[in-house]
Formats: structure tokens, sequence, C-alpha cells
């Protein structure tokens, strides 16, 4: 998590050697790791932050992204592209939580409900766009554009009935050792 953080830190360091605009990205939760169990779904949010004091502007729009961790046990859904995400000056942090109602957030991860119980692992990769002055109000000032990953994991956890159904299997064997024991103590 560290690592990825770097290194969107350093993109954004040589984005603000180039632009005089510094650009923060942190998902949501912080860690990047999410948690759910078959056949749900979960997903990220994100909080981006334009850090300029002075210099030219610079203005950052996130345009789509993508996973490259395992999908054999799920899919990812990208919610960039239907959402209009920017920051720049003048404008506070971006704090966009995740909601699969909204379609709000970074993006989900549709657990499949074949998935065991484990961690998979991965990045997304966040594709955005650098533009000199607000794109809203000036689309042809595309100055750039750029990738950065985010590490996440999302946890496949056991469903409670899951659990209850495998310890009421094993219960008539652990009444089995029990009079066993019982039996050779007598």
């Amino acid at each position: 998590m560290r690592r990825t953080i770097l290194a969107f830190l350093f993109v954004a360091a040589l984005a603000t050697l180039a632009y005089g605009a510094s650009i923060t990205f942190v998902p949501i939760p912080s860690n990047g790791s999410v948690s759910g169990p078959p056949e749900s779904v979960v997903g990220w949010g994100f909080e981006l932050t334009y850090l300029s004091d002075a210099g030219p502007d610079a203005w950052m729009v996130l345009t789509d992204s993508s996973f490259d961790g395992s999908q054999r046990y799920g899919s990812y859904v990208d919610y960039l592209p239907s959402n209009f995400y920017v920051v720049g000056p003048g404008l506070g942090p971006l704090h966009v939580d995740w909601d699969p109602l909204l379609v709000a957030g970074l993006g989900e991860f549709d657990i499949d409900r074949t998935a065991p119980p484990g961690l998979i692992t991965g990045n997304i990769h966040v594709n955005f766009a650098l533009f000199s002055e607000d794109p809203n109000v000036n689309p042809d000032s595309f100055l750039a554009s750029g990738t950065f990953p985010v590490t996440v994991g999302v946890n496949v956890v056991p469903e409670p009935a899951s659990v209850l159904l495998l310890g009421g299997a094993m219960l008539p064997f652990a009444l089995a050792i029990w009079r066993r024991r019982k039996a050779h103590r007598a």
C-alpha cells in the first residue's frame, strides 16, 4: 500500500514540477482492503485533493480504471466513466464514498458465488487527464494523461450459514471422539 501511495506521490510530484500543482489520491478504505461473502458486492471510494498554494493552474479529471488482479472469482466494474470527477484550484477535497445505488466511488468487485474464503489482491489502475484550465470551461486546455496504481484486496469471508453448516456436519464426529475418550477413561 505504501509503495502505491509513494508511486502516486511521485506522479503528483512530476505534475508539480511540470504544472505547479500537487494532487493526492487516497482510496477509501485507506488500506484498500474490503470484505464480503460470496455473491456480494464490495467497493471502494476515494478522496482526491488539490494541494497548490501558488503557480499555474492544474486540473485533474479521473477518466477510468481497471483491475489487474484475478477475476476468476469475481469481476470489477469501473464507476469513473459514468461520473465527471474533477479537482483543481479553489475546489476543496473531493471525498466520494462508495455507493452502488448511486454508482459513486472508484468501482466495485462482484464476488462470484464459487469464491473460496481468502484474499484476492491486485491493483486498480486509475487513469487521469491533466488540464491547464477548468475542463468544464475550456476542454481544449488538455496537458497530459497518466495512470497510477492503487493496491487493493478483496477478502472473501465465509457466510455465517456456511460456517454453521460445516459445524453441524462436524458435530457427529466430535461427539464420537468425545465418547471414545470417555469410554477409555472409565
